[in-house]
This record gives C-alpha cells, structure tokens and sequence, in this order.
C-alpha cells in the first residue's frame, strides 16, 4: 500500500502517546469470548508494546476490576484466566476504550516487571523517533516506525514544490530531529529504486506546510 492512503485519528494518538506503558482496557465481551471462557474482571491490565519496525501490541497481563471512578484493583493473580499468548493487534486494540495507568496505580497493583525486557531491545535513538509528535502526521497509524516520505522527482525545498511519489519508509536509526536512515517498504513505480533499498530521510517545514522527502543512499 502506497503512503497517503492511511491517516492518524485520535484514538491513534493516544495510544502511541503511551507506548511502553500500562493501560487498563475496558472489557467488551461482545467482541470475543475471553480465554478460558471467564471474564474475571471489567478491565484489563494490558502492556502496550512495539518491536522495532513491528506493530503496536497490547499484552494482556491480568483482570482488574474498578472500584471507583479511574480507581483500579487486581481482580486475580497474572495471567490467571489469561492465555500467555493472548495479545492485542492494533487494529483489535482500537476497538476498545482505554485509560492509562499511573505509577502509583501500577504500585498497588504490582504487576509484573516485564516492560524492561521489551524497552531493552529497542535502541534509543528509536525511542526518541517514536516521541517526535512534529511527525506524527506521517506515521502509519499502527506502526510507528513507518512513515510516508516524497520519493524521487525534482525538488525545490525552498518553495515546497517538491516532485515524486508517496510511499512508506520504515526507520532504522536517527541522525537528528530531522534526519533518518532507513529503507523503502515499497517498490517505487515511477522512478528508480527497489524495496529494501537504504534511504536517507529529512523532515523539511515552512510556516505553512511540511514534508518528509528521501533518496537512495
């Protein structure tokens, strides 16, 4: 699928603004029945995560249930009535309300300590990639290594007049706030390149508009 066909809404913002943090999912029983066949609460503490160059995953860890407004309690132990492989794809996460939980709030429900083990795979040039908000508007809603750039054609930055062709990028390392490296997820129709070629990517605004553009290394 070529960029400029896929658009961030708001449920998309909120959840890659809590990427790498614990959310409580409201359960909806009428989207499928849960493991075992037992609800054990009306929430789910669910870790939401993302390999690099992957999607955004919710991992279910364990019920709760909520005592008062935003005010949560473990309903059992983790991953009691939880299959270790249930896990959210992002288009099923979007389906479900959600609030973020706070650390006092992971403090008295003391979950279990696996958010380091996911944090530690991911370098942290592309941590930081991921909490550009200037770049939010080209990401893929799903995944937030994957961007729409400008590829091939004349360009004339100054103007913003910049020729080419939409399609995704997926980053893999980080220059600066403006600069990137990574390859093209797309074969590119109109001008040359092939899919998986490196590419160097630059994020280029005026005061009304702004782009991303990238050429072949």
């Amino acid at each position: 699928m070529f960029a400029g066909e896929i658009r961030f809404d708001e449920t998309d913002l909120r959840l890659h603004r809590n990427l790498g943090r614990w959310i409580a999912l409201t359960w909806r029983g009428d989207l499928f029945l849960p493991p075992e066949g037992v609800p054990y609460g009306t929430h789910l503490a669910s870790l939401l995560y993302c390999s690099p160059g992957d999607q955004i995953y919710g991992l279910n860890v364990c019920w709760l249930v909520e005592s008062s407004a935003g005010i949560f309690r473990r309903a059992c132990d983790p991953f009691q009535g939880i299959d270790a492989t249930w896990r959210f794809r992002y288009e099923t996460l979007k389906q479900f309300s959600f609030c973020p939980l706070s650390d006092i709030q992971l403090d008295a429900l003391r979950l279990p300590d696996i958010a380091a083990s996911f944090e530690a795979s991911l370098d942290p040039s592309l941590r930081a990639f991921r909490a550009m908000q200037h770049l939010d508007q080209f990401r893929h809603p799903g995944y937030p290594d994957d961007v729409q750039a400008i590829y091939g054609g004349n360009m004339n930055i100054n103007g913003m007049t910049i020729g080419g062709a939409w399609i995704w990028v997926r980053i893999q390392s980080v220059s600066d706030s403006d600069s990137f490296r990574g390859i093209l997820l797309n074969q590119p129709v109109t001008h040359a390149g092939t899919k998986g070629d490196s590419v160097l990517v630059r994020y280029i605004a005026t005061d009304s508009n702004s782009v991303l553009v990238c050429c072949r290394i």
